[in-house]
């Protein structure tokens, strides 16, 4: 792995239950903020020579921090520790750079992690490696989201397609270009989100627009044939932004 040679901009993520704001980015700390005081409480030194691409941490008590990097690495901080020894665990396994790491809202050791690579592993932070990885696509991942409770997460790549897979590594459903009165235009994927409390995802591309997809009602179960007649119906709404 070979250091990164571009930057990340500034990273955030907020935790609701302690109103802490966690920042970091092309610097080589992760900065702890408490919002009501305005004032940094903590500054955990990242301990690598990358920027940091992405933060999650756990968010009912915000103890344990994570993070993904430039180089590849994922990196588990403890911020109940003396902050020269905060970083807990290190791991090595992404070839590239870490699109996103996300901890699910209400678990405190599941974690999952992809890479520009097209890899997406999940892990357990008691764990030296990874529980099992998904080459999840053949070009370059774009985008990664996690569903905050239901066991879903969704990828975007640059050539287009979209997948939706369980917590079991099983591909759910997978969106690729169609021709086709009905069919629904995808253009190189620049970020997905989950609805936090329903299964819709949003879909945004190159082509500054932004699509709404609704997934299967039963479950989790989504319906395999997004791309073709049946995406229609689960099409939801498509905005433009110039």
């Amino acid at each position: 792995m070979l250091p990164s040679n571009r930057g990340s901009g500034v990273i955030l993520d907020w935790q609701q239950s302690r109103g802490s704001l966690l920042a970091s980015g092309d610097v080589k700390c992760i900065k702890i903020w408490d919002a009501a005081r305005e004032t940094c409480v903590s500054e955990l030194p990242s301990r690598s020579g990358s920027c940091v691409t992405s933060l999650t941490s756990e968010k009912i008590t915000g103890d344990i921090i994570v993070g993904g990097f430039g180089d590849g690495t994922v990196r588990v901080y403890d911020r109940r520790m003396d902050p020269r020894d905060s970083m807990v665990m290190c791991w090595r396994e992404h070839p590239g750079w870490v699109i996103n790491v996300h901890m699910q809202h209400g678990g405190n050791r599941e974690l999952v992690s992809g890479s520009v690579a097209g890899d997406i592993k999940l892990w357990d932070i008691r764990h030296p490696t990874s529980i099992y990885t998904i080459e999840a696509h053949t070009q370059e991942l774009t985008a990664l989201a996690v569903h905050e409770h239901a066991p879903v997460f969704a990828s975007g790549s640059s050539n287009q397609s979209l997948k939706v897979w369980n917590a079991g590594g099983t591909n759910l459903s997978t969106i690729r270009h169609y021709t086709g009165i009905l069919s629904q235009r995808v253009v190189p994927i620049s970020s997905v989100a989950f609805h936090p409390h329903r299964t819709i995802l949003a879909v945004g591309g190159e082509d500054q627009y932004i699509s709404l997809f609704r997934c299967g009602l039963e479950g989790v179960a989504v319906n395999p044939y997004w791309g073709d007649k049946n995406s229609y119906e689960n099409h939801l709404m498509e905005t433009q932004f110039n």
